[in-house]
């Protein structure tokens, strides 16, 4: 092996290099490019946004935009307006060990998603969107019967716990539903803006149901009489849709073919 360098040829190698050391700066002119060309694009996808949005309520996509809001809306109401108030609610209608009982009811989400998983495609999506929230809305009023019930403790607990459990599993499979036809039923050109715009729609619904489960939390029977009833609006609304069902079905990739 060579023996290590020696100072002076160390020096020889790696040459001092005068003056303190250059460090690249950026130049005013590149950040203010940056900046603009970060407005331009942001100004480009609200051109594009717009755009898309007055599409959805064309002519052609009206009669399929507003009934699919309004079933997020109404879903989204009734679903998410229970769901976050579901402790409380199992609190004020003085169910014991709430948090074992609201286990039960997070868990009820699987067997909604192997319910749609096995139906969807057999029955169709619409057939599919409107019995579960038909039977969601149905399972919030027997959990209202048998709040209001002062009967046997162990049969009124049974009977409030396994209705939100059931409510549960069919709102989720209601929403593996609407976001199948939601998907579906527009053609690709829009169909991400439609999406966005629909659950744009849900989340008012949502917002909304907030402070009016907030309102009627006192009277848990009427809290779940109106959430009952928002989702059989939700239940209704799909057929006022054009073509509420494209199970098993080409998608369309245009408006023109709208039209044909």
């Amino acid at each position: 092996t060579s023996a290590p360098w020696t100072l002076p040829e160390a020096l020889q190698q790696f040459p001092r290099q005068s003056g303190p050391p250059h460090v690249p700066r950026a130049s005013f002119g590149s950040s203010s490019s940056i900046i603009l060309d970060s407005i331009r694009a942001m100004r480009e996808a609200w051109s594009d946004f717009l755009q898309s949005t007055s599409k959805l309520y064309s002519q052609q996509l009206r009669r399929t935009t507003l009934p699919l809001q309004m079933v997020w809306f109404t879903l989204s109401f009734g679903s998410y307006g229970i769901l976050t108030w579901i402790n409380t609610l199992f609190v004020t209608v003085h169910l014991e060990n709430v948090y074992w009982n609201a286990l039960l009811f997070a868990i009820s989400n699987l067997p909604g998603n192997i319910l749609s998983a096995m139906f969807m495609d057999r029955i169709g999506r619409a057939a599919m969107l409107i019995s579960s929230v038909l039977a969601a809305a149905m399972s919030l009023v027997m959990f209202a019967v048998f709040a209001r019930d002062n009967g046997t403790a162990s049969i009124r607990t049974s009977g409030i716990v396994t209705s939100a459990c059931c409510f549960q599993a069919f709102t989720i499979a209601a929403w593996n539903a609407i976001d199948c036809m939601t998907s579906e039923l527009f053609p690709t050109t829009v169909r991400s803006t439609g999406m966005g715009v629909c659950a744009a729609s849900g989340r008012i619904g949502a917002m909304i149901a907030q402070f009016v489960n907030g309102a009627l939390v006192g009277n848990p029977v009427r809290l779940l009489l109106v959430a009952s009833f928002t989702l059989v609006l939700g239940a209704i609304t799909p057929f006022l849709l054009p073509n509420a069902d494209m199970t098993l079905q080409p998608l369309e990739d245009d408006l023109a073919k709208r039209n044909t």
